[in-house]
């Protein structure tokens, strides 16, 4: 079985998946599950619990989970018990929940994308991207009153691809100051200062150098850690911030023309 792992979005909760391709078929993470369905502090031991239970009681929809190794908060790869989509709407009916059925729905919609990706493979790509815009905007911007089309709600941002088809990208003028790859959506890469990035790495175990980047300038978040939204914002405009500061007088009074119109805008 050829194994891909992706992220999905639940209520903009997250929930980790395995695609299967051999058998055209979703995995999901039932601690993810149980943490979304039950909104428990401890879902790892909600779903111990639960298991031993169904287990005594010989629940057949728990012996034939499987394990796959997936990536944790922590960024390693550790064995996580995992279940198809019938398996789950099975286990489902043993949590009390009145997200159950609306999360049967949702999980029904993802089979169903998946299937149409497969005929249309760029339709993987735009889905992604959705998703991401909105759980970013949703951190970032804290301001309900601005345009949430306004990625970052800062000036002259501009999107595009790189490198690659999922590498995404973030520049203002023509630097880049955050990227996200649309494969391993949980690490989002930001610059930084080379003494504060220090700093974050040393407080913040979610906060690591940057995979594949200059490792002096550049961090990688973990964005479905324990992080705060504030944190994250204040992140991302220092990372912006790290840009401007290098660019000419000129540019930098253009942009400071460009805030003070978005700033005017988002509150029309």
């Amino acid at each position: 079985m050829t194994k891909q792992q992706a992220i999905q979005l639940f209520e903009e909760r997250k929930v980790r998946t395995i695609w299967d391709d051999e058998h055209e078929k979703w995995y999901f993470s039932i601690v993810d599950v149980v943490a979304v369905l039950t909104e428990s502090t401890n879902p790892q031991a909600y779903w111990r619990k639960l298991k031993q239970r169904l287990t005594e009681e010989g629940n057949q929809s728990v012996t034939n989970c499987h394990a796959f190794k997936m990536k944790a908060a922590d960024g390693k790869m550790r064995l996580t018990d995992v279940a198809d989509q019938i398996q789950l709407s099975r286990l489902i009916q043993s949590i009390p929940s009145p997200k159950a059925e609306p999360f049967k729905q949702w999980m029904a919609q993802v089979a169903a994308q998946r299937l149409d990706q497969m005929q249309e493979p760029e339709l993987s790509i735009d889905q992604a991207i959705m998703d991401y815009k909105r759980f970013i905007n949703k951190k970032i911007n804290t301001n309900e009153h601005r345009n949430p089309q306004r990625l970052f709600s800062l000036p002259q941002v501009t999107e595009y691809f790189p490198f690659d088809e999922t590498t995404w990208a973030f520049r203002v003028g023509e630097k880049i100051f955050a990227m996200l790859d649309l494969e391993d959506t949980e690490w989002f890469v930001l610059k930084c200062n080379p003494d504060y990035a220090v700093l974050l790495r040393d407080h913040y175990p979610e906060i690591a150098p940057a995979w594949h980047m200059n490792k002096k300038y550049w961090n990688q978040l973990n964005i479905f850690g324990s992080l705060s939204d504030s944190l994250i914002k204040t992140l991302v405009r220092h990372s912006y911030n790290e840009v401007i500061v290098k660019m000419s007088q000129r540019k930098r009074a253009e942009l400071m023309v460009a805030s003070l119109e978005c700033d005017v805008e988002a509150y029309l």
